[in-house]
């Protein structure tokens, strides 16, 4: 019988904690959409990365793919907010690419 790896629980609480921040991400853009009518936008590509990281987390999570997913996760919805902001990158400059 194999063993579940070592630190699957660490890694699950990891990825709960960055799959809460794609959820604030995505508010985040709803802010955005209100500010510069972008709505369909944070609909479709924050809501759908939400809800398909947020579904990959109940399949595969604490896996370093998930890992990778959430990696890609987060530079989908740092580009999503540099789109809404009308490409003006020191909107999410500070805290998406430099802090993530």
């Amino acid at each position: 019988m194999p063993f579940p790896p070592r630190f699957l629980e660490h890694y699950r609480k990891a990825d709960r904690i960055m799959l809460g921040l794609i959820w604030l991400m995505f508010v985040f853009a709803l802010g955005l959409a209100f500010w510069h009518d972008t709505f369909l936008q944070a609909l479709l590509v924050g809501g759908g990365t939400s809800v398909v990281l947020t579904a990959l987390y109940r399949a595969i999570g604490g896996t370093r793919f998930m890992r990778c997913c959430l990696g890609v996760g987060l530079m989908v919805m740092a580009a999503l907010h540099i789109n809404q902001a009308e490409g003006v990158i020191e909107s999410a400059l500070a805290f998406h690419i430099i802090v993530g």
